[in-house]
């Protein structure tokens, strides 16, 4: 059952993952046109020409714009990969732990008495 959650879910990762990347390609392609739009709407001028200070703000917002979706896949692309890890470590230690036998979990419960015990009457005893 893990096995088969875990392929759908990497699968379905994989492909989330994909289309926000092709996205993000997609929009630093474009970006003389992202600019030119921003001009066009936020620094309209009567000749048909924009300014410079126009052109720069509109330059720097749009490789901003792409930069934080880029950050934005790189973050979300650690918390998953980190998830991912931890899911599987939980697995791997709860499957290792059903393995144990009972013989040895009553060994070391009696281990752990006996430290318990041994440490409860070294605090007793006065020190000399």
């Amino acid at each position: 059952m893990f096995r088969r959650y875990a392929t759908l879910n990497t699968g379905a990762t994989i492909v989330v993952f994909a289309i926000a990347a092709v996205w993000v390609i997609i929009s630093g392609s474009r970006h003389s046109t992202a600019q030119s739009n921003c001009e066009a709407t936020f620094f309209p001028s009567s000749s048909g020409s924009t300014s410079s200070e126009g052109q720069t703000l509109c330059e720097i917002f749009s490789w901003v714009d792409v930069g934080l979706m880029a950050g934005a896949w790189v973050f979300f692309a650690l918390v998953q990969v980190s998830d991912d890890v931890v899911t599987i470590a939980i697995h791997v230690l709860t499957t290792s732990s059903r393995l144990i036998s009972s013989s040895s979990c009553h060994h070391m419960a009696s281990l752990n008495e006996r430290i318990t015990r041994s440490m409860m009457y070294s605090m007793i005893q006065p020190n000399r």
